[in-house]
């Protein structure tokens, strides 16, 4: 809609409100990562030429050549595909100047004039000018759209983050609650994740995550939420288990056991099959947690008594993990202060 308003604007400003003339901008598909222009505005354009017009590969008229090229050109009208469609015995001059930024090709600016066999010199100055302004609106919105996007997902898997992840399961726990129904928190841990990295590089133990992004997307089912929550460590919101405990109990260790079973398969990164398992934790709400913070740190504590207890296993939250964790962080400090505080002696070091 801003682009309508812009190139509304400009042909009010040159006094290009006429019939004879016509103007369009269009984009290059997925944000200049294509080789396909989509009609994004145009003023003057008859509907049945905007359809002609709406979707053009590089390949298919100048309008795609100059975005492939990024350079301006004086369009022969014949090369036009709503000019094929639409023949017009009037001669017709024609410009399209890219859209150009960072060395992509953003899209293409076009303007036309009936009647006129060639852009008078002042139109081809100011549609340069235009163009340099769109381009950088264009570009700033893109910016301004990538930012927010990265506000709620995470960059490398394309899955929502941790933020989105807590604000999704916020509202989730609110319906719920509405409607007396149970969910769970599914706290899923790549084992031994850390060989990838070390034995292949960083850049397959990346590919590796994404392909479980997408396993994990494709495991579980189309109204629950997989989310990465950092490093080799995802949540998995499972919705709508029904109303009661047991059989949620049931349903979640179902959904889980799937995840683990498709994670287990092997994922070809760096030229060879490498097979890791999950370690997964479970937490049902509400008997585990009425809030997000607490149900996502008891889902996390039952993944965390999945490894203790030999890796590869699900496990639900039971609430002596919560009092045996503190005794264990108390004990590691104790152990520290006793360290620091040379408050150890050696008894007896048997000779090996």
């Amino acid at each position: 809609a801003y682009l309508e308003r812009a190139l509304q604007r400009m042909t009010e400003i040159f006094g290009w409100q006429a019939p004879e003339r016509k103007s369009a901008i269009f984009l290059t598909r997925d944000r200049g990562h294509s080789d396909r222009l989509d009609l994004a505005a145009g003023v003057g354009m008859a509907p049945e030429q905007a359809a002609v017009c709406a979707h053009i590969g590089f390949d298919e008229c100048l309008c795609g050549e100059v975005a492939a090229c990024m350079a301006p050109r004086n369009l022969d009208a014949s090369h036009c595909p709503a000019d094929l469609h639409f023949p017009d015995p009037a001669p017709r001059g024609r410009i399209a100047v890219p859209l150009v930024a960072d060395g992509r090709s953003l899209g293409v600016l076009m303007h036309t004039i009936r009647g006129e066999a060639a852009i008078p010199a002042a139109d081809e100055r100011f549609l340069a000018q235009a163009a340099d302004v769109l381009t950088m609106s264009i570009a700033r919105r893109y910016a301004d759209d990538r930012l927010a996007y990265l506000a709620y997902h995470d960059e490398l898997t394309g899955l929502p983050n941790r933020s989105a992840l807590g604000e999704r399961l916020a509202d989730e726990l609110l319906r719920a609650g509405h409607h007396r129904s149970q969910c769970a928190a599914l706290f899923v841990d790549l084992d031994h994740f850390k060989q990838i990295n070390d034995v292949l590089g960083h850049e397959a133990g990346d590919a590796y995550l994404r392909a479980v992004a997408r396993r994990l997307t494709d495991a579980v089912p189309s109204g629950d939420v997989p989310s990465r929550w950092g490093s080799d460590e995802f949540v998995v919101l499972a919705l709508d288990l029904g109303g009661d405990a047991e059989q949620a109990a049931r349903e979640a260790q179902v959904r889980a056991g799937l995840i683990a079973a498709t994670l287990a398969q092997p994922i070809p990164v760096g030229g060879q099959e490498v097979q890791l398992n999950a370690s997964i934790g479970i937490a049902l709400y509400p008997d585990d947690g009425g809030e997000a913070g607490e149900l996502l740190q008891h889902a996390e504590l039952a993944m965390f008594r999945a490894k203790q207890a030999g890796r590869n296993l699900i496990h639900f939250y039971r609430p002596e993990m919560q009092s045996e964790a503190a005794r264990r962080l108390t004990l590691g400090k104790e152990l520290r202060q006793a360290i620091d505080g040379r408050q150890f002696c050696l008894h007896y070091q048997p000779q090996v």
